[in-house]
Protein backbone atom coordinates (compact mmCIF):
# COMPACT_ATOMS: atom_id res chain seq x y z
CA UNK A 1 0.00 0.00 0.00
CA UNK A 2 1.54 3.32 -0.81
CA UNK A 3 0.98 6.55 0.74
CA UNK A 4 -2.11 7.98 -1.57
CA UNK A 5 -4.14 4.34 -1.16
CA UNK A 6 -3.41 4.83 3.08
CA UNK A 7 -4.90 8.24 2.70
CA UNK A 8 -7.47 7.91 0.77
CA UNK A 9 -8.41 4.96 3.18
CA UNK A 10 -7.81 7.03 6.13
CA UNK A 11 -10.29 9.58 4.95
CA UNK A 12 -12.68 7.33 3.56
CA UNK A 13 -13.31 5.67 7.28
CA UNK A 14 -12.96 8.98 8.73
CA UNK A 15 -16.05 10.19 6.42
CA UNK A 16 -17.98 6.98 7.06
CA UNK A 17 -17.60 7.04 10.81
CA UNK A 18 -18.20 10.74 11.06
CA UNK A 19 -21.61 10.56 8.66
CA UNK A 20 -22.49 7.10 10.47
CA UNK A 21 -23.07 9.37 13.95
CA UNK A 22 -24.09 12.58 12.24
CA UNK A 23 -27.19 11.07 10.90
CA UNK A 24 -28.72 11.40 14.59
CA UNK A 25 -28.00 15.03 14.88
CA UNK A 26 -30.76 15.27 11.96
CA UNK A 27 -34.36 15.76 13.94
CA UNK A 28 -36.25 13.54 12.00
CA UNK A 29 -33.66 10.69 11.48
CA UNK A 30 -33.58 10.09 15.44
CA UNK A 31 -36.19 7.90 15.68
CA UNK A 32 -36.14 4.10 13.91
CA UNK A 33 -39.18 3.33 11.37
CA UNK A 34 -42.20 1.35 13.68
CA UNK A 35 -41.27 -1.87 11.84
CA UNK A 36 -37.74 -2.05 13.22
CA UNK A 37 -39.15 -1.69 16.86
CA UNK A 38 -39.91 -4.93 17.66
CA UNK A 39 -36.37 -5.97 16.78
CA UNK A 40 -34.62 -3.38 18.47
CA UNK A 41 -36.10 -4.63 21.34
CA UNK A 42 -33.97 -7.51 21.18
CA UNK A 43 -30.75 -6.28 20.61
CA UNK A 44 -29.74 -5.83 24.42
CA UNK A 45 -30.60 -9.61 25.12
CA UNK A 46 -28.76 -10.54 21.70
CA UNK A 47 -25.55 -9.24 22.89
CA UNK A 48 -25.76 -10.40 26.19
CA UNK A 49 -26.18 -13.63 24.87
CA UNK A 50 -23.19 -13.15 22.18
CA UNK A 51 -20.55 -12.70 24.84
CA UNK A 52 -22.41 -14.70 27.65
CA UNK A 53 -21.84 -18.14 25.61
CA UNK A 54 -18.31 -18.70 24.52
CA UNK A 55 -17.35 -17.27 28.06
CA UNK A 56 -20.14 -19.97 29.35
CA UNK A 57 -18.98 -22.99 27.09
CA UNK A 58 -15.24 -22.45 26.60
CA UNK A 59 -13.05 -21.71 30.08
CA UNK A 60 -10.27 -19.16 29.85
CA UNK A 61 -7.00 -21.06 28.98
CA UNK A 62 -8.27 -24.66 29.15
CA UNK A 63 -11.13 -24.48 26.28
CA UNK A 64 -13.01 -27.19 28.01
CA UNK A 65 -16.24 -26.83 29.89
CA UNK A 66 -16.19 -25.40 33.12
CA UNK A 67 -19.15 -27.35 35.34
CA UNK A 68 -19.83 -24.26 37.46
CA UNK A 69 -20.06 -21.93 34.56
CA UNK A 70 -22.25 -24.42 32.79
CA UNK A 71 -24.52 -24.30 36.07
CA UNK A 72 -24.72 -20.26 36.18
CA UNK A 73 -25.35 -20.33 32.72
CA UNK A 74 -28.57 -22.85 32.91
CA UNK A 75 -29.21 -20.73 35.67
CA UNK A 76 -29.11 -17.68 34.01
CA UNK A 77 -31.06 -19.01 31.48
CA UNK A 78 -34.00 -19.79 33.85
CA UNK A 79 -34.26 -16.43 35.33
CA UNK A 80 -34.27 -14.44 31.98
CA UNK A 81 -36.59 -16.81 30.45
CA UNK A 82 -38.88 -16.14 33.78
CA UNK A 83 -38.22 -12.54 34.47
CA UNK A 84 -37.88 -11.20 30.88
CA UNK A 85 -35.01 -9.00 33.17
CA UNK A 86 -31.23 -8.02 31.33
CA UNK A 87 -30.89 -7.12 34.97
CA UNK A 88 -31.96 -9.85 36.93
CA UNK A 89 -30.59 -12.32 34.67
CA UNK A 90 -26.61 -10.53 35.10
CA UNK A 91 -27.19 -10.63 38.83
CA UNK A 92 -28.78 -14.23 38.79
CA UNK A 93 -25.74 -15.72 36.93
CA UNK A 94 -23.31 -13.42 38.78
CA UNK A 95 -24.44 -14.92 42.04
CA UNK A 96 -24.74 -18.66 40.85
CA UNK A 97 -21.33 -18.44 39.12
CA UNK A 98 -19.73 -17.49 42.96
CA UNK A 99 -21.68 -20.57 44.61
CA UNK A 100 -20.77 -22.60 41.58
CA UNK A 101 -17.14 -21.98 41.76
CA UNK A 102 -17.35 -22.13 45.33
CA UNK A 103 -19.17 -25.88 45.06
CA UNK A 104 -16.91 -27.12 42.44
CA UNK A 105 -13.38 -25.68 42.93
Amino acid sequence: MNEADFWIVLVGAAVATYAARAVFLVPDATKPPARFEPALRLVGPAVLAALAIPAILRAPGTGSLDLARVVSGAIAFGVAWRTKSVAWTIVAGFAALVAASAAWP
